[in-house]
């Protein structure tokens, strides 16, 4: 991220766009201010928003596995991500996610 800076995916939606990543300073700030505020629960590495659904995206840093990313639902409280994610076993690994991102919806872009 410190090479690449803040970026957005498919910002074209008619949806209001797609994902958007922070530039590095907003990756450390976002995730401190949620671990702040609610020490109480997991700990996460927000790296962005999906703007089409008005949802916060990165990782669960307390999960050990390489399936540590999520797209956290804005209807759960932010002390139930973890547990809804479990239940709807949408972890996924992040690379594998951005490459079916573009595959999806790449070529609709250009």
């Amino acid at each position: 991220m410190a090479i690449i800076g803040e970026s957005s995916l498919f910002g074209w939606s008619p949806h209001g766009g797609g994902p958007r990543f922070y530039h590095p300073q907003q990756v450390i700030g976002t995730s401190q201010d949620w671990a702040d505020t609610r020490p109480e629960v997991e700990r996460f590495c927000f790296v962005g928003e999906h703007r089409s659904m008005g949802d916060m995206m990165g990782f669960c840093i307390d999960r050990p596995s390489p399936t540590n990313f999520d797209v956290y639902c804005h209807e759960y409280p932010f002390e139930e991500y973890v547990a809804v994610s479990n239940e709807i076993q949408s972890w996924r690994e992040f690379g594998p996610y951005i490459i079916r991102t573009v595959a999806s919806y790449g070529s609709d872009s250009l």
